[in-house]
């Protein structure tokens, strides 16, 4: 029924897609999920991470690859995006939508970037810290990142990475992971305003106009005493008001497709009715 591209977020890497690429292959689709480099440490090559244009660059080439492999290059394609992947499957529909026949998309919990309101910044503070601890030794920053998040997420709530490590007995989560954050705030900081430029969302919504895309909005985020947002109000608007976008809400945490502390099955049938559009 269609070719389907899945981009997971940090600190995470396929393995989180399980259920949806269960669920949609039994419906006939075709379902890939492409790694962001250097977020599994047993498959790593370059330890100080890679610039946002790279990463891009490398899935929409990847992407077009293995469709022109298959003899698929002109079939249409969808994404379906979680976290950072959600930030890079925007950036690949923006450079490649010339070269790629991307027909729909669907992200979850992240849109076009941070809330603006100043009163809500505070929440981000855990950017400068995965930043942070990037630029420390790889012992040393994956330690204080495993310390940091133990205790930052909900009481009773535990990262899936860090179950599955339990589950399999080996090491996932590593500070090599979170360059995506050490490049962000290396922009901001260094106030690299044409680098930020080419890669920022908001100002790319005009030309995502067209597209069907699918909003699905954890509602608990990482807590639910104080919930975070990755999207602003105009992103929320642009989607409400085409009627062939959608903005959904799950009262759930932020990782939408976890069988502990997301809705995965609701996420299935969701985004199954959103493809047969």
């Amino acid at each position: 029924d269609g070719i389907l591209f899945f981009f997971h977020g940090w600190p995470d890497f396929e393995y989180l897609w399980a259920p949806q690429v269960d669920f949609l292959s039994n419906k006939n689709y075709c379902c890939i999920t492409l790694e962001l480099p250097n977020f599994r440490i047993d498959r790593m090559q370059n330890p100080w991470g890679y610039d946002f244009l790279a990463v891009i660059n490398a899935l929409g080439n990847t992407m077009r690859d293995i469709l022109t492999i298959h003899n698929k290059a002109s079939e249409p394609i969808m994404l379906i995006a979680h976290d950072w992947g959600s930030f890079f499957a925007q950036n690949v529909y923006v450079r490649f939508k010339r070269k790629l026949n991307i027909a729909k998309m669907v992200l979850l919990d992240v849109g076009d970037g941070l809330d603006p309101d100043p009163a809500q910044q505070y929440k981000y503070a855990y950017m400068s810290v995965n930043g942070f601890a990037f630029c420390l030794p790889r012992f040393l920053g994956t330690w204080y990142l495993r310390r940091y998040y133990r205790s930052a997420i909900e009481t009773g709530i535990t990262l899936p990475v860090f179950r599955l490590e339990k589950q399999h007995n080996r090491r996932y989560f590593d500070s090599a992971m979170a360059y995506p954050y050490f490049n962000f705030l290396k922009m901001v900081l260094l106030n690299q305003t044409q680098k930020f430029s080419e890669i920022a969302l908001p100002d790319k919504l005009p030309q995502m106009d067209g597209l069907p895309i699918m909003f699905i909005d954890a509602a608990k985020g990482w807590n639910t005493r104080d919930p975070v947002r990755y999207y602003t109000p105009n992103f929320k608007k642009f989607i409400e008001e085409r009627d062939y976008c959608q903005f959904v809400s799950f009262d759930c945490y932020h990782w939408i497709q976890d069988e502990e502390i997301g809705l995965p099955q609701k996420l299935n049938t969701t985004i199954y009715d959103f493809l047969r559009k």
